[in-house]
């Protein structure tokens, strides 16, 4: 579950970490290889997170887990960890991210609910999650990787559309197109859209 790996970001970055134990769960995971559908389902009695969970199906967890995933391969040297990092995410990228709004859909429950003003459901929370997760896959994308294109693309995108959506007290609704009917601000999502835009930086080449 990916918010059981989101810890590893921190081990991964500490010096003479013991990195085992994170390394075999991570492991079990690639040797389980899980391909389920993305489309999120209830919990069970038998499965209380829900079977599509076993992946990346839900938005957030391309916060929680894909930066500790690519970090793995930079402390080891084993690709193979990088490479489930970015196939898992564009895959998450591709069910779940709205092409002409250039947002995430908390996941597929979200995919024809609209807030009751009309417009479709983004979660603040949730997209800032993506967003801060992405110059977080950047640092960790050597500059001639084959999908760094595909992640400095998503960041441009959800930047553009963040600043077209901020509200007048410079933050960001809880559902990001309610922002002019229903501009409340959603402190912890808006603070994860700031820590995104932090990226902007020459070592990322998004300056």
């Amino acid at each position: 579950h990916a918010d059981d790996q989101a810890i590893a970001q921190v081990y991964l970055g500490l010096e003479d970490a013991d990195i085992g134990p994170t390394q075999r769960a991570f492991d079990e995971v690639l040797a389980l290889n899980p391909r389920n559908s993305l489309e999120f389902t209830p919990p069970t009695e038998q499965d209380v997170e829900g079977g599509c969970q076993k992946r990346w199906c839900w938005c957030d967890a391309l916060f929680m887990a894909p930066p500790a995933w690519a970090a793995l391969t930079n402390v080891t040297g084993d690709p193979k960890y990088l490479d489930y990092a970015v196939r898992e995410y564009l895959a998450t990228r591709d069910y779940l991210f709205d092409d002409e709004l250039k947002l995430f859909y908390r996941d597929s429950r979200f995919f024809e609910r609209r807030s009751e003003y009309g417009n479709k459901v983004f979660w603040g929370r949730g997209n800032g999650w993506v967003f801060a997760s992405l110059p977080l896959m950047l640092e960790q994308l050597p500059a001639d990787h084959s999908a760094r294109g595909d992640f400095v693309d998503m960041f441009e995108d959800m930047a553009d559309r963040f600043r077209q959506i901020q509200t007048e007290a410079g933050l960001w609704a809880p559902s990001l197109l309610d922002y002019d009917q229903d501009p409340a601000p959603e402190t912890s999502g808006s603070a994860f859209v700031v820590f995104g835009q932090g990226a902007r930086l020459p070592s990322l080449d998004l300056a």
